[in-house]
């Protein structure tokens, strides 16, 4: 009470006031500066990260779908193209059919269907994976094929942005650029995701080889006797039905053997091994 009574106490008490409450107003102009940046919402950053794990999420169920698709897809250019690789058989040219017999050489011997098959799959499933709405996937894939499983691992993540809002965007303009300059996207981080996928599914390959060891034995019978008489052994059992058409004046005999094993689910599309023999008879 003596510092109260005194005049200098009173002084120096109202300049320890004043001091204060100059103080407590820089620290309130600091605070409320550094809390500028939540200046839209209480949450919005996490809900921008919630919807980069959403957006993940579709991309995940997007590329899945994507891979089902191209199998079956697949199954139909691989099997008109007779499970060849492109430009890897002479071609008949009278139907755009590659020969698997000709000139005495039996070039599906060294064919690896297991390759050919992944090579239509990626084709198909790079066509679907273009037409994802909102990124451009350009996803690379490992592929692994089975007679009953295709794995495929992406050879490199998709980055997405954890995007800000609207009112961020604007605000932010100068860190947004730098995001987009290093990493090629906006927002706040990235964040990355590889979209494997497995499927439990029959390629029927090992149908396909089947076909090719009766091949073997039709070229032989085909020296002595009609084509109809050397598939008849063969008609309509291991779920094969061989169909063909004859040139004669290109000595060649065209097949079109349908896996009746095989339905397409999407289109009910029956699978054709389309290939050409040339007759040795």
């Amino acid at each position: 009470m003596r510092l109260f009574k005194n005049k200098k106490g009173l002084d120096y008490s109202a300049w320890m006031i004043i001091v204060v409450f100059i103080v407590i107003i820089y620290l309130f102009v600091v605070i409320y500066s550094k809390l500028d940046v939540f200046d839209v919402s209480i949450g919005d950053q996490e809900a921008c990260l919630m919807n980069s794990y959403y957006e993940g999420d579709k991309i995940l169920l997007f590329v899945d779908q994507s891979a089902k698709f191209s199998v079956y897809r697949a199954l139909g250019e691989w099997g008109k193209n007779g499970a060849s690789l492109p430009d890897k058989f002479p071609f008949f040219k009278l139907s755009n059919t590659p020969y698997w017999f000709k000139d005495n050489i039996k070039y599906y011997k060294d064919a690896n269907f297991y390759e050919s098959f992944e090579f239509y799959f990626k084709n198909n499933l790079k066509k679907y994976l273009e037409k994802y709405p909102d990124y451009f996937l350009d996803i690379d894939y490992e592929i692994a094929v089975t007679d009953d499983k295709i794995l495929g691992v992406p050879l490199k993540p998709v980055l997405l942005p954890v995007v800000l809002s609207p009112e961020k965007k604007e605000k932010y303009g100068e860190l947004i650029s730098e995001f987009m300059e290093k990493f090629g996207v906006f927002g706040t981080g990235i964040y990355a995701l590889r979209p494997s996928f497995s499927l439990d599914i029959n390629t029927h390959i090992s149908d396909v080889e089947l076909v090719a060891k009766k091949v073997d034995i039709v070229i032989e019978c085909m020296k002595s006797s009609d084509v109809s008489e050397c598939i008849e052994p063969f008609q309509s059992k291991d779920g094969l039905f061989w169909n063909y058409f004859t040139y004669d004046n290109e000595n060649t005999v065209v097949f079109d053997v349908i896996l009746e094993n095989i339905n397409n689910p999407y289109d009910e599309e029956m699978f054709h091994l389309i290939f050409a023999l040339e007759n040795a008879g």
